[in-house]
């Protein structure tokens, strides 16, 4: 299957200066149609164009070549999208290549709107780089996936590709990636160093940079974990690095093996978000852990490695079901706090999630947990449905089903849709298969209709608001 994924071969040179952040880039991608129809065109994302959470930086298409000869592409939806005209109609099988120039400049200090999550950003020496190249869409049965960016959520739908990348960057930069650095590879050419990182299959490749990182390492298993950090964090990357791998051994043996030979966690200043994931790579806020003990923190982090199996391996729609991942990492991080901190401490985890999610349905949110990123407004009801709604939900399969069935189920999930895209409708068929049950009231009781589920009695609860 790896011969038809896409291949995307990369070569960008950094600029660190203060006053004007940014990139240059040349990008050459492989695409193999893997449609049954004939393709007349493809379409490229330019994600940080949408803003909002990428702040106010742009990516900025130069030139675009296919099989050779420029194109002239056509940039819409916010200029988040491009459609690339081919030569030759393709047929199904048939491969074309693309020829990219392209150019970045990035926001910093989280300059831009207040739903930047500093994720495109440059600040205290830092510059991180989510989607800064142009990425295929996704064509599914729906057609090409051409969304906008909300400020809730995430925005990137994306398949699986093979990647090489070399960066060049000032001396003495320290680099993390989702990919993993060639060994002996990298060169020096004066005051400048170029990098050579190659992927497995990977569904996205980030990028972050500084002069000033500061890296703890452990092995877990054939999994090397690398935390980076800013000098006067130690404290909290410890304790980030000490729950990411404790994370890693609880979700191999829960659900299967993490497949990458590196997983990366970078301890950021980001102040209006706890966590963020991208393949191979978490980025978490080092705001976290003011209380070591924190079990908020934790659950963060977590979550956010789970995310390295339900959206990283199996992919989704993370626009039309975003529950499919955001439910499951949610559930994944109590599995955590289960399996280390014990029943007590899980069952006040789930007591909490119960309380969000029911203020936010008394405060009139009518959206089910299976609803479209488009039926929200914001995080503020969006997260309370979506993740602690969603996460209640597989806390009640499991109870119906038992703890053979459902550990079962997402050791199946996990192998039957490893690098490809799962739905809901194939998630929950395979409950039902893997458990002999029909559970369609169940699903029909959490997923799809519009209501408050009592999953818990907690004395907590303010009943009297709905």
């Amino acid at each position: 299957e790896a011969l038809s994924l896409p291949r995307y071969k990369i070569h960008m040179k950094m600029n660190l200066d203060q006053e004007s952040p940014g990139f240059q880039g040349e990008e050459t991608i492989t695409f193999i149609n893997g449609e049954e129809i004939i393709l007349e065109n493809l379409y490229l994302r330019l994600y940080p164009n949408g803003h909002k959470t990428y702040g106010n930086g742009s990516l900025n298409l130069i030139k675009v070549l296919v099989a050779g000869r420029e194109v002239h592409p056509v940039l819409t939806v916010e200029e988040t999208v491009v459609e690339v005209p081919l030569q030759e109609p393709l047929p199904p099988g048939g491969q074309v290549k693309l020829e990219v120039e392209f150019e970045g400049e990035i926001s910093k200090d989280f300059a831009g709107v207040r739903f930047n999550y500093g994720v495109y950003n440059y600040t205290q020496g830092v510059m991180t780089l989510a989607n800064w190249y142009p990425i295929l869409a996704v064509y599914d049965d729906e057609g090409w996936n051409l969304d906008p960016v909300y400020g809730w959520g995430d925005a990137v739908y994306s398949d699986v590709g093979l990647y090489e990348v070399s960066i060049s960057t000032p001396a003495k930069t320290v680099v993390a990636t989702s990919g993993f650095e060639v060994p002996g590879k990298s060169s020096q050419n004066g005051n400048a160093t170029t990098h050579f990182y190659v992927s497995g299959p990977t569904r996205d490749f980030f990028i972050a940079l500084s002069r000033d990182f500061q890296v703890l390492k452990r092995e877990v298993g054939d999994t090397v974990v690398n935390c980076y950090f800013l000098p006067g964090k130690l404290a909290v990357s410890r304790a980030a690095l000490e729950v990411s791998a404790t994370a890693l051994e609880v979700f191999d043996r829960l659900f299967g093996l993490y497949p990458y030979v590196e997983l990366d966690v970078l301890v950021l200043p980001l102040p209006f978000t706890g966590g963020v994931e991208y393949p191979g790579i978490i980025l978490l806020s080092d705001g976290l852990f003011s209380d070591l003990d924190d079990t908020i923190s934790r659950s963060v982090v977590a979550h956010e490695v789970a995310h390295q199996w339900w959206y990283g391996v199996v992919g989704s729609d993370v626009i039309d079901e975003p529950w499919l991942d955001e439910a499951l990492a949610t559930y994944s991080s109590a599995l955590y706090i289960e399996e280390t901190l014990g029943k007590t401490c899980f069952e006040g985890v789930l007591a909490d999630w119960q309380e969000r999610y029911t203020r936010a349905r008394a405060a009139g949110t009518c959206a089910s947990i299976t609803s479209p990123v488009t039926s929200f407004t914001s995080n503020s009801d969006y997260t309370p449905i979506v993740y602690y709604g969603g996460a209640l939900f597989y806390h009640a399969l499991r109870e119906r089903i038992g703890d053979e069935a459902f550990f079962e189920g997402l050791r199946e999930y996990y192998r039957q849709f490893r690098y490809k895209i799962a739905t809901t409708e194939k998630l929950l068929t395979l409950f039902e298969e893997v458990s002999g049950e029909e559970l369609d009231d169940l699903y029909e009781e959490w997923l799809f209709a519009e209501g408050i589920i009592i999953l818990l009695e907690s004395k907590n609860l303010l009943f009297e608001e709905g």
